[in-house]
């Protein structure tokens, strides 16, 4: 896939044809540096009034996985990925991606909030989340 930094459009690019891949509204949107394809998922930032977005999206079946939205002039937002546990949201970086599975590390603090089995000298806990439709599920 490639990304053209003077358009809002991604293309799929093959042998036989290039073809509009994500089309984001143009003149609207402004693509920052930052995207990346790992396994079957696309990592994509981007600015649109005035507010930062951060996606995920499931390259397989063209499915926003999760959102993360920050507006920069209140200081209020997310910068990292929400994901609800038992109820508990928590907002995580993505660390690795496999084809069916992504991973993240939290610190002990921050997983006793949907384990309570955990104490506060517990090692780094390593979260294994398989995408559903729409959001992030273990």
């Amino acid at each position: 896939m490639l990304f053209s930094p003077s358009s809002d459009t991604m293309y799929h690019i093959t042998h036989q044809a290039t073809t509009p891949y994500m089309v984001l509204d143009k003149g609207q949107y402004s693509i920052s540096p930052y995207r990346m394809w790992t396994a079957n998922y696309l990592f994509m930032s981007y600015n649109h009034n005035d507010k930062a977005y951060y996606d995920i999206w499931d390259t397989k079946n063209d499915q926003l996985i999760c959102r993360g939205i920050y507006d920069s002039y209140k200081k209020e937002g997310n910068k990292d990925f929400p994901f609800l546990i038992d109820g508990v949201q928590i907002d995580v970086k993505i660390s690795y991606a496999s084809e069916d599975y992504l991973y993240c590390i939290l610190q002990a603090s921050e997983a006793m909030k949907f384990m309570p089995s955990i104490s506060y000298d517990d090692n780094p806990v390593i979260l294994e989340l398989k995408p559903k439709r729409n959001k992030l599920g273990i």
